[in-house]
């Protein structure tokens, strides 16, 4: 949450909120883009959180094939930090982002022929049934109101022979780490970042969290932490079609 817009959990549903007023999904992601970029980490003026950052975008492009052939679905590309550093990766490359605001920046900053830019919810994904090669999911499935669906909609446009690549914040190491942090009064190391829940955040994800929202819809072909942190998750995934 931030000072402006929060989210409130009402039974199964959430609401998102503005200044005390109800806003949509879209508008809400809108905000939080705005004052919650993950430029925030990529800047910090903490070193160990920059390498940390750089370090989970590297683990993220290597778990994808090598194959100048892909068809990828870069989905929450939010400003396309990914979807460029897989240019190489690919034939085309899908950047998907409920937010049309931030996708036009999107657009300058991956700047290439072999991009497709989407503006879709990452619960209805506005791609067809298995066409894509791999499906990335980078820190988003923990953003939506309903992961399970996220992670069907990712199984849905995936081929049977794809891969889906998914990054989670393992969110109880982080939470944990952050408490600690606030006992020793070192909360100042991490400046500008939250030090409860991360804003935008409606899940809290460990790896049975993850397991639970597959639950049948695909298979888990290779996991793995950040070491020495274990502050996010990386998996690769089969979907069962």
């Amino acid at each position: 949450m931030n000072m402006i817009t929060k989210w409130e959990k009402k039974g199964d549903k959430f609401v998102f909120l503005k200044d005390g007023k109800k806003i949509d999904l879209v508008e809400w992601n809108k905000e939080m883009n705005k004052d919650h970029s993950m430029d925030v980490l990529e800047g910090h003026p903490n070193p160990l959180i920059k390498i940390e950052e750089n370090d989970r975008r590297r683990r993220i492009i290597s778990l994808v094939p090598k194959s100048t052939d892909n068809i990828i679905a870069d989905v929450g590309c939010e400003k396309g930090y990914n979807s460029k550093a897989l240019l190489g990766k690919c034939s085309k490359i899908y950047c998907v982002d409920i937010d049309p605001v931030l996708l036009e920046k999107t657009k300058k900053f991956v700047n290439s022929p072999k991009a497709v830019f989407v503006v879709s919810d990452a619960q209805d994904i506005k791609l067809k049934d298995s066409s894509v090669d791999v499906a990335l999911s980078s820190h988003v499935l923990e953003h939506l109101p309903d992961p399970k669906r996220g992670l069907a909609e990712l199984v849905r446009i995936t081929k049977p022979n794809g891969v889906i690549v998914i990054n989670l914040p393992n969110e109880i190491v982080v939470l944990r780490l952050k408490r600690l942090l606030k006992v020793l009064h070192l909360g100042f190391l991490f400046k500008g970042l939250n030090m409860g829940l991360a804003p935008g955040h409606l899940h809290i994800f460990n790896k049975n969290k993850l397991i639970e929202i597959i639950a049948g819809k695909a298979k888990i072909t290779k996991f793995g932490y950040n070491f020495p942190f274990y502050t996010n998750m990386f998996a690769v995934l089969r979907p069962n079609k």
